[in-house]
């Protein structure tokens, strides 16, 4: 029982590797890249690996998050990805809803969300929808991989509101490696010692007997 109980755990242990929790303090900069005629491309931040880019141009460090303000009476996006190209997984996230053109409709407070991601090597993307509080100052919470266990591994994330401004409080992300961590090799080691002891005791106790 013990061995296959070790045996478990060693097969377990890369799965349970904690993710970055991503914030956007005060004075995060924002960055942008030009296209023909000086005009603005894309808007952006680069932090902690990850690159967080602007669908319409317009992002802002606004009330504790990253603020995309959209364009007025379009949807609100932004892209996600690592800057060294790796796989990626997606756990909880936090956004707090900000008025936007729903409130001109009378529908404030009304807006869902969705989270798009690119799997390598698939052929469609996987999606995933949750309700988010349009009011300011509001903060939802939605756990993406509790849902979801396909954005455990992605490359490319899309995050959309369909009728309001949205502020990205917090997201968690992990890089996916294939290759072990010392902690994960540790862990390895001090199993198959155990396994070795309780062989050994076994053929000890076969030898007294």
């Amino acid at each position: 029982m013990l061995k296959y109980a070790l045996t478990l755990g060693l097969v377990l242990a890369p799965a349970i590797a904690q993710g970055t929790v991503i914030t956007f303090p005060p004075g995060t900069p924002i960055q942008a890249t030009y296209g023909t005629g000086g005009t603005i491309a894309s808007e952006y931040v680069d932090i902690e690996g990850w690159r967080f880019e602007a669908a319409y141009n317009s992002l802002a460090i606004f009330d504790g998050g990253l603020f995309d303000g959209g364009a007025f009476g379009i949807s609100y996006a932004m892209k996600i990805t690592r800057l060294d190209g790796q796989a990626f997984s997606v756990g909880s996230i936090t956004l707090e809803g900000h008025a936007g053109f729903a409130c001109y409709q009378g529908f404030c407070g009304y807006d869902s969300a969705t989270l798009t991601g690119y799997v390598p090597g698939g052929q469609y993307p996987i999606w995933e929808s949750f309700a988010i509080n349009g009011y300011v100052n509001t903060d939802t919470t939605y756990d993406v991989m509790a849902n979801d266990p396909a954005f455990g591994n992605v490359h490319t994330v899309w995050l959309e509101a369909d009728d309001e401004a949205f502020i990205l409080k917090s997201i968690t992300l992990n890089v996916v490696s294939s290759v072990p961590e010392a902690e994960t090799y540790a862990m390895m080691l001090a199993g198959l010692g155990l396994l070795g002891l309780v062989r050994r005791g076994r053929r000890v106790a076969r030898y007294c007997n």
